[in-house]
Parts: C-alpha cells; structure tokens; sequence
C-alpha cells in the first residue's frame, strides 16, 4: 500500500469513526425509595408519615408515606416506624407525679392518625434501643416545642451535633418554668441532669398531707389521710 492509499484509508477511518453514534453506557434504574433523600438547609433527613399511635409523651408510631427516603435510615414507603421525639424528655407514662400520663394524653389528641413532618439527624438516627428519632411537625407546630411549651417534657442534651431549634427549645423551656407549668410545679422533680426524680414527688406529696392533717387536726375533724 502506498503512502498516498494509507493516508486516504486513515482519514476516512478518522472520519467515519467520529460520525457513527457511540454505544450507550448502562445506567442501573434506581428505585426512588432507596435513592437518597434531599437534607434540608438544617443538614436534617426530611421524611412524612401519618401517626398510627402514640405510645407515651416520648415516642410515637408511625406509618412512613415519603415518595422517597434516605438508604442510610433503612426505611421505606409503607413501613410502620417507632419514632422517638428528639431533643426532649417527657416523664414516663406511669410515673407517681401522673405528668406523664397528661403527656400522653396530649398527644394522642394532638397527633392520632395526623400526618407529621419527620427531620432526622445524621448523627442521632437511631438511640440505643434502636428506635429512630427525630424532630416531629404537625403542619407549623414543632411537637417537641409544644411539649417544652406546656411543661411535658424538658430539654436532653445532643453530643456530635447541633441542635437547629436549641434556642426555641430553651425558650419555651422557661417560659414554661417561670410559670410553674407541670414537671415546673414540683421543687426538685427536674434533675440538674433534666431527668426526673419521682423521690421529689412523694416528698411533697406526703408534705402536702402532712401540712393538710395539721390543719383537720386544728379545726377537730377527725379524719386520717394517711389512710392508718
């Protein structure tokens, strides 16, 4: 072949090789549910669901209804969910200061069979019992506000993260607290920790029937509280 032939042959290969259509690289199809879902401008998950039950002032159950959820999380559409309130702590539901209960019962009015608004931390998906948690709305009512709000519940702490409502928290924390709201109205109840101690229930209570027997005692009724 001579050099004239060889170099027509080379540039027609040229030619023809960057006029045909290149050969389409595989993309695998993703399913929406197990594509990673948008963080919001907190740097939180988002997700929705729609409130099965409410179990106490803390957790509630929820039935998932997002189009499209974090791989990370674990959850998908249609998955039933126990969802902790992050950032608070309400009494438990039996506790002797009956304010747990009251938590409860709020809630259930407030959430059963709602639609809410999940927001969940990178950093605190799931707590020790491995139960998910997250920062939880009803329309504009942060819940966990709400509960601070009333005097349900008070603040706990997050290590490796920053809370994004910190400041509101602790707002409405005293504001409950200047007013005396709840788990506010016993001395002593919320631990320096933000824990509960049920020994300050029983303290004041036998007290109150202490300081109430001395004054039956005084007028000259003749009834015994203390049940003896």
């Amino acid at each position: 072949m001579n050099k004239k032939l060889f170099s027509n042959v080379l540039i027609a290969s040229l030619i023809l090789g960057a006029c045909s259509t290149p050969s389409k690289e595989h993309v695998e199809s993703v399913n929406p549910i197990q594509a990673e879902a948008a963080i919001n401008d907190e740097g939180l998950y988002t997700a929705k669901g729609n409130v099965l039950s409410v179990t106490d002032g803390n957790t509630i159950k929820v039935k998932i209804t997002s189009d499209q959820i974090a791989k990370s999380l674990s959850l998908s559409t249609g998955q039933v969910a126990t969802i902790r309130l992050l950032g608070t702590l309400a009494p438990n539901v039996d506790d002797k200061s009956g304010i747990g209960a009251k938590a409860t019962d709020f809630l259930q009015d407030f959430l059963d069979g709602e639609e809410v608004s999940l927001e969940i931390d990178p950093n605190h998906i799931k707590n020790k019992n491995g139960e998910y948690q997250a920062y939880i709305s009803k329309g504009k009512n942060l819940i966990q506000s709400v509960l601070l709000q009333k005097g349900y519940a008070t603040l706990t702490p997050l290590k490796n993260t920053a809370n994004p409502y910190i400041n509101t928290f602790k707002d409405m924390a005293k504001q409950a607290k200047e007013k005396n709201l709840s788990i506010w109205s016993i001395p002593g109840f919320v631990t320096q920790n933000n824990t509960f101690d049920n020994e300050a229930v029983v303290y004041w209570k036998n007290k109150g029937l202490h300081e109430a027997q001395k004054l039956l005692n005084k007028s000259g009724i003749d009834i015994n509280l203390s049940g003896k």
